[in-house]
């Protein structure tokens, strides 16, 4: 396989985006660009420079639809998430097969296909304190889904993954992951999208990261945001959200803190790329 350039890694990226445009449209789908996505779109109409993925944002309702639809795209794709069995976390990720991707983190999991993270939105309480309990509550379930797979993380050794199965089994194996799952559900189940007036993602949460946005934010004058020369979804009030995300979000990190995934890419032959669907 041949190691593709930055640029051309980012270019599957786009082509991979221009798909799930064409798929959400078709199905009447609502989504939004997300995160360092979103900012790279207000700040640089594109990738953040030194950024080398793309994250999407879905309200839950349009998520669950999504998931319950057969995905038919343009180029060999496939929609992955746990409940199809094909992702460990409660998000999705929308992959290519013509393109692999070399991920320390993922890649005692198996091959690894260039991917696109759709993350759901979900309702908030009312109440601050109750949303950080919620957010804590949440961040022990995504620990617990990580611990229940042998092959997520940075173990090399034998030796540690032996004692991570043993650790596993001892924990109930599968049926932890599914409690792990029934916990989250139940999460955002007892804050609808559709009943709240605040929203945020905490399907998968980032340590010390605490999303409380205004739904009407998102809901309010969708409008589109310039990413690589094309028109995408972006919330139709960002700078709350953006600011609520990274603070001063137009003023550029100082250059010891800009770091991406350090993907690398593999451009693989059409005789060789196996069917995802």
């Amino acid at each position: 396989m041949e190691m593709m350039t930055s640029n051309e890694l980012k270019n599957s990226l786009v082509e991979l985006l221009c798909d799930f445009d064409l798929f959400a449209r078709k199905n009447n789908l609502r989504y939004s660009l997300a995160y360092g996505t979103l900012l790279g779109s207000i700040r640089h109409q594109g990738f953040i420079p030194w950024d080398d993925d793309i994250d999407l944002w879905m309200p839950r309702p349009d998520f669950e639809r999504m998931l319950s639809i057969p995905y038919v795209g343009e180029v060999d794709v496939c929609l992955k998430s746990h409940l199809n069995g094909r992702f460990l976390f409660p998000y999705a990720k929308l992959t290519r097969a013509d393109v692999e991707i070399d991920d320390p983190f993922w890649n005692s999991c198996g091959k690894q296909n260039l991917f696109i993270d759709i993350f759901p939105l979900d309702g908030l309480p009312d109440d601050p304190s109750s949303v950080e309990h919620l957010y804590r509550e949440a961040l022990k379930i995504k620990n617990d889904i990580a611990k229940s797979d042998v092959g997520i993380g940075f173990e090399k050794s034998a030796f540690r993954k032996i004692a991570k199965r043993a650790y596993i089994a001892l924990r109930g194996g599968r049926r932890w992951r599914t409690r792990s799952y029934e916990k989250m559900q139940s999460l955002w189940s007892a804050y609808p999208y559709e009943d709240s007036t605040t929203v945020g993602m905490y399907a998968f949460p980032t340590p010390g990261l605490i999303e409380i946005m205004e739904k009407s934010d998102f809901e309010t004058a969708i409008s589109k945001g310039k990413f690589e020369g094309r028109d995408f979804p972006i919330p139709g009030n960002w700078d709350p959200i953006l600011e609520c995300l990274y603070g001063d979000y137009m003023t550029p990190p100082a250059p010891s803190q800009r770091s991406g995934h350090g993907l690398k890419a593999y451009k693989v032959a059409l005789s060789q790329v196996e069917k995802q669907r």
